[in-house]
């Protein structure tokens, strides 16, 4: 099992980094609403992301770590699970870092163990082409 390194980024520093500038558009454009950049802080629009392949592709997948009172409660944060197009394939709640991806493989996709007040085993679910979004829900592992 590995665990996901999440590279540092905030929304408002300009970076030559073309996947945080990617991230960033697209967080700031097409994720949060009118109302949620009013009510966010430019100072609070802060994220972290990791890529890692998940289904064998050869492509990476990417994490984006939304970190901020705005995404975070008292038992973890929201996190985008994306394609390199930016396309949304799992928005999890409730998750802390790190994330463990483990080299097992279950319907095409690596399994993930979310820490949601212990960890939870996530298998990707192929009929809604998704992980389970909240972790709180699933099975504790106890190893």
């Amino acid at each position: 099992m590995i665990s996901c390194n999440l590279t540092k980024q905030a929304m408002k520093t300009k970076t030559t980094n073309a996947l945080s500038e990617k991230i960033e558009k697209y967080l700031t454009s097409d994720y949060l609403t009118e109302a949620d950049l009013r009510i966010i802080s430019t100072d609070e629009r802060r994220f972290q992301y990791a890529t890692i392949d998940l289904n064998g592709d050869e492509i990476d997948e990417i994490f984006v770590y939304l970190k901020s009172r705005y995404f975070c409660g008292s038992s973890g944060c929201s996190f985008l699970l994306m394609d390199k197009d930016l396309n949304l394939i799992t928005e999890f709640t409730v998750t802390k870092t790190p994330i463990l991806v483990s080299n097992k493989v279950e319907n095409g996709w690596k399994k993930l163990y979310l820490n949601s007040n212990g960890y939870r085993e996530m298998v990707y679910n192929i009929h809604n082409k998704s992980y389970p979004t909240n972790p709180s829900m699933e099975k504790e592992i106890k190893e």
